[in-house]
């Protein structure tokens, strides 16, 4: 049942990446110009938060929870007393991914996304993003506390995970990186997507190799213009680590092997079984 849960979402990637995509929100390629103002700082553009304009002093008791080489992640208390996410990209972020999960956590609003609150600069150029905080643990540490899945758990994981790409792609908008640590879950297997710092709006395709390779598509992995399939290709892979408890290209050594992997090509070769179950 996973394989061909997998196998499913890899012909829907397929018919993803050759359908047109269709911009819904005419807000959202006005808000990714004008990243940098005239000292090229990075300009925030929702800096405002209960009638004020936010600044890092509004936030205390920082207590770094995650991160990753361009940003730190922080659990903070605002001065209201409300529970926050902190965000905090070093100055060698990229402009466009800052100004992505600003514009993700605060125009576009469905259950599967964090909201938004405001975002502000740091006096050494870096810049916070500032979203609120939901009680729960990223679905790699998740799956690490249990045995196995109960396949109806999965399944109703899967079917929000879908929900919220379907939604997402609505609006033209690739995610770029669905990866288990980009997958919150919640009470009562809620769950929300975070992670937009590759994220892109994206009505004609992409060509950006940005994230691990060991979870590129195989059309990233070829250099190639890519579309929203790529989403649900790393969704069949979440999939595939959640009921087998390891990636499936484990065994891939090298950059040349994991630029072999081609539907179609290595699926019955002998290197392919060495690379995958």
């Amino acid at each position: 049942m996973p394989l061909m849960i997998f196998a499913v979402l890899l012909c829907l990637g397929a018919i993803c990446n050759a359908a047109k995509h269709i911009a819904y929100g005419h807000k959202i390629p006005i808000l990714t110009k004008g990243l940098l103002d005239k000292r090229h700082r990075y300009r925030p553009r929702f800096i405002m938060y209960m009638g004020k304009i936010c600044t890092s002093w509004d936030f205390k008791n920082l207590r770094e929870i995650g991160g990753d080489s361009t940003n730190s992640v922080y659990l903070a208390e605002h001065i209201s007393g409300e529970l926050v996410v902190v965000k905090k990209f070093s100055r060698d972020a990229r402009p466009e991914g800052i100004r992505m999960e600003e514009v993700v956590l605060n125009m576009l609003h469905h259950p599967g996304l964090p909201t938004g609150i405001c975002a502000f600069n740091h006096a050494k150029d870096a810049v916070s993003v500032v979203m609120k905080y939901y009680e729960g643990v990223n679905m790699a540490d998740w799956l690490k506390t249990r045995e196995g899945v109960v396949e109806a758990n999965l399944q109703k994981i899967v079917i929000q995970l879908v929900d919220v790409l379907l939604f997402l792609h609505d609006h033209a908008i690739i995610h770029n990186n669905i990866v288990l640590e980009n997958i919150i879950i919640g009470r009562e297997l809620q769950v929300r997507l975070i992670g937009f710092e590759f994220t892109r709006y994206a009505p004609d395709g992409m060509n950006l190799e940005l994230g691990d390779i060991y979870n590129m598509a195989p059309e990233k992995l070829a250099g190639s213009t890519f579309h929203n399939g790529v989403d649900w290709y790393g969704l069949g892979l979440v999939i595939y680590q959640a009921t087998n408890k390891h990636h499936p290209f484990h065994g891939a050594r090298s950059m040349g092997e994991l630029k072999r992997i081609r539907p179609g090509r290595t699926m019955v070769s002998v290197q392919w079984r060495r690379l995958a179950d």
